[in-house]
Order: C-alpha cells, then structure tokens, then sequence
C-alpha cells in the first residue's frame, strides 16, 4: 500500500474518447462525464438507463421510465426493494448450481462480492446502511446463511456517473468459502473487447417471492465514463438487470491460474438486454483498503504493483460448477490453484544452480585426483 507508481490502465484499443483526465495519476474521478450522463438520460418513452436496484414495476416503472429516480428509497427504508412478482433478473442467462458462485451476496435489493473473509465490495448507489449479507442461493429462501455487518462505507458522492464504490466489513469473518481474488497488475490488461466473462447476481425468480442467484456469460464491449472508470459489458439480450447493482463480473485468467473479480455492476438500460456499465474494482483498490484497513489483493499492493504475500495464487479453478448443499461445510466448491507457483519455480532453479556448482566442485577433485 506504500507504493507510489500508478495502476494499470486499461489498455490503449479501449480509450475512451472526450476530454482527458485532469492528472495522469488520478485514479478515482470525482466528477461526471458526458458520456455516462447520456446513458443516465431518458432514450425513449420504454427505455431509460438506471441503476441496476430491484424497482418494483407497475406505477413505480412508469415514474422510473420518466424519470430515472434515485435509489436513496432502498437505503432510507433499509428494507428489499421490491423484490416483487415483476421485477427482472439477470437476463439472458439460468439459474446458478448450488454452491456456485459462492463469493456473490444478497442485501436489500442489491448483489455484492465477498473479497476477503470479512470484506464485500458493491455499488455506492446501493447506500450504506446494511445490517447484514446473505450467502445462498436466494434472498429470502431456504439454505445459506447470514452475517451481520460491522460497518459499511461509500465512496464520497459515489454514484453511477462516478465513483460507484463501497465496502461493508463483517462482524466475524467468513473462513469456509474460497476467495476469488480481484483483478490487480498486468493481469488487467486482459480487459479487452470480445473477452468473455460472467455477470452474477440475485434477481427475481418466476414466482417472484425471493431473489434468486443467476449467471450469464457476457462479452467486454469497451470502456466508458470519467478516466475510462466503468468497463461496458453484454448485449445481444444478454446483460445485467435490476437487482444486479453491486454484483461482481469474473474473468478466468486461464493456463491452470484461476478466476478473478474485476467489475462491480453499476447502470445499464431498461428494458435490460443491451449491455451495461461495470465500475472497475482495481481503480478504487487504493480506497477500499485504506478505508477498511485490510488488505484486499493478496499477490499486488494497492496501486497494482507486485507484492505477493502467503496467499497469492490461491484461486477456485471452477468457481461456477458448484455441488452439494449449504452450509458451507457440505458444499462442493470445486479444486483450488497451487498458489506460487512462480516462487516454487525460483527455488528449484536455485537449487539446480547450487547442484551446478556442486558438480563443477567434482569435476575439479576429479582433475586433482588426474593429477
């Protein structure tokens, strides 16, 4: 966290175009861009972009095609919203296997993401004041567990046209579920259009009474915002939906090295199906550890460099395979990655030379023996 180089940005194919950051090492931008305002705009009388909460339909749905009204209703009532018979869920994806996913959590109408024992990550429009988050597969069902919250945090003026961050830490931390990592250092560069990843979240079921877990696997379309802050995904009928807001996107990195957590859901249009806005979790890492003061990103510092400490390269190889049953302790959560590797592989070359050096010591008794 002491370093003071810049993260990685994304890379130069997805730049965003209109004016450019105020300091080439700022990070988190603190005001809106044109371009997300526009999508924040009313498009037509059935389509507007909104954040991605569980907004009861009916009447509600009217005033929000109109106006796109704030979510500040789900954090003052610190209840669900509308986790009713209409509204929408992750569209144009199924129902996550049981034990899948298991990092992805429900509260009052949102989706987050366990990034440590004791830390989950989601959107600031979601609010701050959440008692508790739920792990399962629904909302309000049968299965899973709850824990409660020690406290929550959002960043200052966070929204969906900037900043859209906050953290809640746990009272106890959670020890028996696998950390999916977030996206740090060079490993962002994979972020590129047509890179596919997977959107999860807890949105409505058929019969509307709770919020279930689904996923879909989506395509990277490109960047967006202040500083290229919010990364565009899905389309084609496949996308994010109300309820989704704070919920994670996962990338596997591929060659046997696990999966990581890189997008946190923030905004997209209504009717979903059209893609959406992702804030970028590396860019606001910096905040989320000093805020929480726990260190989130076990193989990199705050600013992306590399600083692997005793967990690095630990990550679930099939996160979405799921198995078995809550509680934790019967789910099947599927192989884990060896961890550091890269390290194992110095020792053993240090080895190989000490064994070198030995074998040049016996060549040389073997000449004072010729001798």
């Amino acid at each position: 966290m002491g370093a003071t180089s810049p993260p990685t940005r994304p890379p130069a194919s997805l730049q965003a175009t209109g004016p450019p950051a105020d300091s080439a090492d700022r990070r988190i931008v603190r005001s809106a861009a044109s371009v997300i305002r526009a999508r924040h705009r009313k498009q037509s009388t059935t389509m507007t972009s909104h954040p991605r909460l569980h907004l009861a339909l009916g009447a509600t749905t009217v005033l929000l095609v109109a106006t796109a009204p704030s979510p500040a209703r789900a954090a003052e009532d610190n209840v669900p919203v509308a986790w009713g018979e209409e509204a929408a869920r992750i569209v144009g994806g199924e129902r996550s296997n049981t034990c899948a996913w298991p990092t992805t959590v429900a509260f009052g109408g949102c989706t987050g993401t366990l990034v440590h024992p004791q830390v989950v990550l989601y959107a600031a429009h979601c609010r701050a004041n959440w008692s508790s988050v739920k792990f399962g597969e629904t909302y309000s069902g049968g299965g899973g567990f709850s824990v409660a919250t020690e406290r929550c945090e959002v960043y200052p003026n966070g929204s969906i046209s900037a900043n859209d961050y906050a953290f809640c830490i746990l009272e106890e931390p959670v020890e028996d579920i696998p950390i999916i990592p977030p996206l740090m250092g060079e490993d962002t560069e994979m972020l590129v259009p047509n890179q596919m990843v997977w959107a999860v979240g807890f949105g409505e079921n058929d019969s509307g009474s709770s919020g279930t877990k689904y996923e879909v696997e989506i395509p990277i379309t490109g960047f967006e915002g202040p500083d290229n802050q919010f990364i565009a995904a899905g389309r084609d009928g496949k996308d994010g939906c109300v309820g989704d807001s704070g919920g994670p996107l996962f990338i596997d990195l591929g060659d046997d090295r696990g999966w990581r957590v890189f997008g946190i859901t923030s905004y997209g249009p209504y009717p979903c199906g059209a893609g959406g806005g992702w804030a970028q979790m590396y860019l606001a890492m910096d905040w989320f550890e000093e805020q929480s003061g726990i260190d989130l990103t076990p193989c990199h510092d705050a600013r992306g460099n590399p600083d692997p400490g005793p967990n690095c390269g630990v990550a679930p190889l099939d996160p979405g395979a799921g198995g078995g049953a809550w509680p934790p302790e019967t789910c099947e959560f599927g192989p884990m990655t060896d961890g550091n590797d890269d390290d194992d592989d110095g020792d053993d070359d240090d080895d190989g030379s000490d064994d070198d050096d030995d074998d040049d010591d016996d060549d040389d008794d073997d000449d004072d023996d010729d001798d």
